[in-house]
């Protein structure tokens, strides 16, 4: 997926707002989708320049419940759902809505972000190293190849 950047959104949005061209000739104009210009101009005609900003955030239970009572009570969809809480993607709503009805409150936890699968790979061919190293060793010692003795200076 290209990231866009402040510049380039807010670039289209103008162009957009400025009545210049419609959302397929700024698309071309620009070479991103129509479906970018339309997401981009919704987000920022409710949510101004920060509903343009790129988001690293790990939402709590409370807003997720936020937003999926919201989805609920007002039989919004998820797009519309997702624009008014200025979530980036909309695919995230329809996740949280799946881990809701799958698993409750609990599917919902925030979890840890990070490379935890990396480091316990990592931990495991440290693992695999020092086992390998200790055959070897316990080999070399049994056939009388290694002197224990300490080194004399």
């Amino acid at each position: 997926m290209t990231k866009y950047t402040l510049e380039t959104k807010l670039g289209v949005v103008q162009d957009y707002l400025e009545g210049k061209d419609s959302y397929k000739g700024v698309a071309r104009k620009h070479r991103v989708t129509e479906s970018m210009v339309a997401k981009w101009v919704k987000r920022f005609r409710h949510h101004g320049l920060e509903g343009l900003q790129k988001q690293y955030t790990n939402h709590s239970l409370e807003f997720k419940m936020d937003v999926l009572n919201y989805l609920e009570r007002t039989g919004a969809s998820i797009n519309e759902t997702a624009l008014v809480f200025n979530i980036p993607s909309d695919s995230t709503v329809w996740k949280w809505r799946e881990l809701f009805e799958a698993g409750g409150l609990d599917a919902l936890q925030p979890k840890t972000k990070g490379r935890l699968f990396c480091a316990m790979k990592k931990c495991r061919v440290v693992q695999y190293i020092k086992f390998i190293l200790l055959i070897k060793y316990s080999f070399v010692v049994a056939e009388g190849g290694l002197d224990m003795e300490p080194l004399q200076a």
